[in-house]
């Protein structure tokens, strides 16, 4: 794993240590490099707990923790849908 330090990379420990153990190899340039050793899981995992729907143009979206503007709408992403209005069916950004 590799993260920017100001944008998770310094507590990815902390991130997932319920679901693997870690081992931080180097930091530097202000990112930090990270093995994981998952850990077997009594339980499934289940993504859409985690997920809040957003509401646009008569379609629902969700998004997923750590991803930009989970729960709204950003500018980027309403670039794309625009782009997107023929398309039918599941998308993903």
């Amino acid at each position: 794993l590799v993260g920017s330090n100001d944008s998770g990379g310094k507590s990815i420990n902390n991130a997932i240590k319920h679901l693997a153990d870690t081992m931080k190899h180097d930091s530097a340039r202000r990112c930090s490099l990270w093995s994981a050793l998952l850990r077997p899981q009594q339980t499934s995992f289940n993504w859409l707990a985690l997920a809040k729907a957003t509401h646009y143009d008569g379609r629902d979206y969700l998004s997923l923790p750590g991803v930009f503007s989970q729960g709204s709408l950003d500018k980027g992403s309403e670039l794309l849908l625009a782009q997107l209005k023929p398309l039918h069916g599941n998308v993903l950004d």
